[in-house]
């Protein structure tokens, strides 16, 4: 099966940045928007959103390719995997819906309210930890990168 790479590397590494960047930053303007009059703040949150929310897709895409690769005896590898992908593809739904809702009403910027504040926080901590089991896979099972040396021989 071809492996979806750019220059060697992952596209599904390459690409889970940008949403682990995009979705924190968008609740972090969102806050401060709520907690100011800052028009802009609300602005670079629908932004952020909408960028976010893009590549979050695209990154699960390739993500789901990439786990077809994996090979079935690597049972804690797809335990992480699993966890990984949960915890992302929740994150992921939960801010296409609020990006969903936000295109709908754009350009009236909003505020949010403080109860939708708080699951954006939780969303983001789901997608912190979701990302802890992606860089398990990567660092400790050496799922989607080339394993040095060091770490022939070893076990997970």
């Amino acid at each position: 099966m071809i492996k979806p790479r750019i220059g060697g590397q992952p596209l599904h590494i390459i690409l889970a940045h940008f949403p682990s960047a995009l979705f924190p930053m968008s609740v972090a303007c969102s806050s401060l928007f709520y907690f100011s009059d800052n028009n802009w703040a609300g602005h670079a949150a629908f932004y952020n959103l909408m960028a976010g929310a893009g590549t979050a897709w695209l990154t699960i895409v390739f993500g789901l390719w990439e786990s077809l690769l994996v090979p079935a005896g690597k049972t804690k590898a797809i335990a992480s995997l699993l966890l990984h992908a949960t915890f992302n593809g929740m994150a992921t739904i939960l801010f296409s819906i609020w990006a969903s809702k936000a295109w709908h009403e754009y350009p009236e910027m909003a505020k949010d309210s403080s109860t939708l504040l708080i699951f954006k926080w939780i969303a983001v901590a789901m997608l912190i930890l979701g990302n802890y089991f992606g860089g398990k896979l990567l660092l400790v099972h050496h799922i989607g990168v080339n394993p040095s040396k060091s770490d022939e021989g070893k076990t997970y």
